[in-house]
């Protein structure tokens, strides 16, 4: 049975919204002090940071095993909202930096602070 539609409208069958629903976009969690004091340090001295490294400058008092999981946990929700990027020539353990295409953390912007 064929539907009696005008040829050439364009009508394939499925529900086409002139407007997008009007939902509320979910607001992602603040990022932690921490993480921010990790992604600030990576922007002013630059370069590209394995999370042992970071855990290594930030964490000194903790065992470095446990200050890389953690420098790790805050690099993630770095990465997941692209204030971080990975470094593209790290092949065996990955490495994370802040480039021009990421976006500044709330508060900040990409250019180093000089202090």
């Amino acid at each position: 049975m064929r539907a009696n539609f005008p040829i050439g409208t364009g009508y394939t069958g499925t529900v086409h919204r002139q407007f997008p629903a009007a939902v509320q976009q979910p607001q992602a969690s603040p990022l932690s002090p921490q993480a921010s004091a990790a992604w600030i340090l990576m922007r002013d001295q630059g370069g590209f940071y394995t999370p042992a490294e970071l855990g290594a400058l930030l964490l000194p008092e903790l065992d470095p095993r446990r200050a890389a999981m953690t420098t790790h946990r805050w690099i993630a929700a770095l990465k997941n909202r692209q204030h971080v990027a990975v470094n593209p020539l790290s092949l065996k353990h990955k490495s994370y930096g802040v480039t021009g295409r990421c976006f500044p953390i709330p508060g900040e912007s990409l250019e180093p602070s000089n202090t």
